[in-house]
């Protein structure tokens, strides 16, 4: 899961973006732009703990529910110190209801469950997963 070792500092988020996405075989810097247009329009939002950033952003104008994408490149223990910041930073904030997301990593999900996030299979198209907030 990681291309870091221990005495690597923790990167930038567009670095950590790009590589992730790279390494997943997608154009990384075509991502990054897409993911900065929608920062800069407010429709998106962007956290990063460590090594890992969330990408969060709202599903429609005046909607309730967000679309989260994780990039990575921590190790397991530090990737759920991230989970940890990311869950206690959305739950604090105003206006989220719930969130969704996309993945096939049965870990990850359970990891999710273990850090108290009650996931469950997504009511939308597109997505695997949701939860409340």
């Amino acid at each position: 899961m990681s291309a870091l070792n221990k005495n690597e500092k923790t990167m930038k988020p567009s670095e950590i973006i790009v590589k992730d996405a790279e390494r997943n075989g997608i154009d990384g810097q075509q991502l990054l732009q897409g993911i900065a247009y929608n920062v800069k329009k407010g429709n998106a939002k962007i956290m990063q703990s460590g090594n890992s950033v969330l990408t969060m952003q709202r599903m429609s104008d005046k909607s309730h529910a967000f679309s989260l994408h994780l990039f990575t490149l921590d190790e397991p223990l530090s990737l759920a110190k991230a989970l940890a910041s990311f869950i206690k930073t959305i739950r604090n904030m105003k206006g989220v209801q719930n969130v969704y997301g996309d993945t096939d990593n049965k870990q990850l999900l359970a990891l999710l469950n273990r850090l108290g996030v009650d996931v469950q299979d997504s009511n939308l198209s597109g997505y695997t997963w949701m939860a409340k907030v």
